[in-house]
């Protein structure tokens, strides 16, 4: 007698999405840029022409300047920006999970730099990234 073929189940990320942090969020903001919609509209399209999405983590990240609590916050607050643009669109069957991680993963330092030249130099570090996770069966 012959088993019954087993299939098993695994989760595979489907895209990391690293915007452009100038496009996204001003210097101590936490709401969307009007050119962040064009990009999230795009990434939606990569969504809803995905079978099996099973959920969806947005984090936010914060650059050096300021108290460190206050930037997890406002990353938090970026990463929740985010989530709502996306949620307005993609409706509530998809989980989306959000997490500020501050200043804890800079992408640029500016050593040399001060006042509003390390602001423009620390741009890079105020940035969101969406992980879409699919369900895939194998046999």
């Amino acid at each position: 007698m012959r088993e019954p073929e087993k299939k098993m189940t695994k989760t595979q990320r489907l895209d990391r999405i690293v915007p452009d942090a100038e496009t996204y969020f001003a210097f101590d903001k936490a709401e969307l840029k009007p050119g962040a919609v064009d990009k999230l509209d795009v990434l939606l399209e990569s969504i809803r022409s995905s079978e099996g999405i099973e959920r969806i983590l947005v984090s936010g990240h914060a650059d050096r300047t300021g108290p460190e609590e206050y930037n997890k916050r406002l990353s938090q607050r970026r990463a929740e920006a985010v989530e709502a643009y996306l949620r307005e669109r993609v409706g509530t069957a998809t989980p989306i999970k959000t997490v500020g991680k501050g200043e804890s993963t800079p992408i640029v330092t500016c050593p040399n730099e001060t006042g509003s030249k390390l602001i423009a130099c620390l741009a890079p570090n105020r940035w969101v990234e969406i992980d879409a996770e699919i369900k895939v069966i194998s046999q």
